[in-house]
């Protein structure tokens, strides 16, 4: 063996032992790593999703300017107003109905208040409960009070906890709208240098993110629209029925559209019960046929028209994904889980696909010697 090529396998060896032993150093530092940007996760992910599907709008804007960076910034501005108002809008009518509903339930009155139609509904269920059971109707009425004590008791809770961390939203959002400009403004930069580290070809890394963008366009989109439709529609049919609180029972079933499979019947089939405990059979039918019709009609007719074409996922898996998701991220379950899944079934799509390409050399480069001869 020659000296050159002894020296040749040398080199190989020592850079593969340098990238072993810088592989392992990072290895070592990354649960640090972690839990440094842990904290910063959260405000990171909002970021790429809203760079995601603010792109377009900062590439118009960048064309419009002729600069980037004014560009970039402008967008991430936009961003945060709209953000803003929105949450402001939603905080303030939120908060007058919570008002509202605690003014009823802790000042019992002669009106049709909450308190009052509870507490007729609790007897009316226990007398029907009774009727049927040999058990006392007041005890069935007394443990139905109690948990409609404890239901408002927690949701009462619940709407404090969310206004005491109103300081971290801020904080959360205020980082969000800083890699949010970073992002617009050096994104497809940093793409750029990082794909030569990568053991993939362009093509392959190119589909791969094309994936991410449409998973995300399609998840956050169909979530938004069905969101903003059923929170619009049952906050209507409440309160054409007069329903106490309508506005906030249509945001919470706005909220409760993004859980997959039951979604806003956590809200409006509670109203419907109430309401037929009540004797009020007709509203309870009209606001149940009423909301039951939109509900399906949004998630399963506008909620994949939105995402047709963006996420290519059945949309049971798109359902469970979330669900499992949500269980292991919490509410950024509800984008995480359908990206991973997705990028999951990319990344086995470009295996099955570089493995029929290897498949296929063989015969490719013996084809032609075949013609010839």
């Amino acid at each position: 063996m020659s000296p050159a090529v002894v020296r040749t396998e040398i080199d190989a060896m020592q850079r593969w032992a340098q990238l072993i032993f810088l592989a392992l150093i990072a290895a070592a530092l990354l649960p640090f790593a972690w839990r440094i940007a842990e904290p910063f996760f959260t405000a990171l992910l909002l970021a790429v999703i809203l760079a995601v599907l603010l792109e377009p709008v900062h590439l118009w804007l960048a064309r419009k300017l002729g600069r980037p960076g004014p560009a970039a910034l402008l967008t991430a501005a936009l961003a945060g107003l709209l953000v803003s108002v929105a949450l402001w809008t939603v905080g303030a009518v939120l908060a007058q109905q919570v008002g509202a509903a605690y003014i009823s339930l802790a000042q019992p009155s002669a009106n049709d208040s909450w308190t009052t139609g509870i507490s007729r509904a609790a007897g009316r269920i226990a007398e029907v409960v009774a009727s049927r059971i040999p058990v006392d109707s007041a005890v069935v009425r007394s443990e139905l009070l109690r948990y409609a004590d404890g239901s408002a008791a927690w949701l009462l809770r619940a709407v404090g906890s969310v206004l005491s961390r109103a300081s971290a939203a801020l904080v959360t959002m205020l980082l969000m709208l800083i890699f949010l400009n970073e992002l617009l403004r050096h994104g497809r930069g940093w793409i750029d240098r990082a794909l030569p580290a990568l053991p993939l070809d362009a093509g392959t890394v190119e589909r791969l993110i094309r994936n991410i963008q449409s998973t995300i366009v399609g998840v956050v989109g169909g979530t938004f629209v069905a969101a903003v439709s059923e929170a619009v529609l049952t906050g209507t049919a409440f309160a054409f029925a007069s329903v106490p609180s309508a506005a906030m029972l249509g945001f919470f079933c706005g909220l409760a559209s993004i859980v997959p499979l039951v979604g806003c019947s956590l809200v409006w089939a509670p109203v419907v019960i109430y309401e037929l405990a009540t004797g009020a059979y007709a509203k309870a039918a009209a606001i149940g046929i009423w909301c039951g019709v939109a509900t399906v009609v949004i998630d399963n007719v506008v909620r994949p028209a939105v995402a047709r074409g963006h996420v290519q996922m059945h949309s049971l898996t798109i359902a469970l994904s979330i669900i499992g998701g949500t269980r292991a991220f919490g509410a950024l379950g509800i984008i995480l889980g359908p990206l991973i899944i997705s990028l999951l079934l990319a990344v086995l799509l470009e295996v099955r696909r570089i493995a029929a390409d290897a498949r296929n050399a063989p015969t490719s480069m013996t084809q032609p010697n075949a013609s010839r001869v």
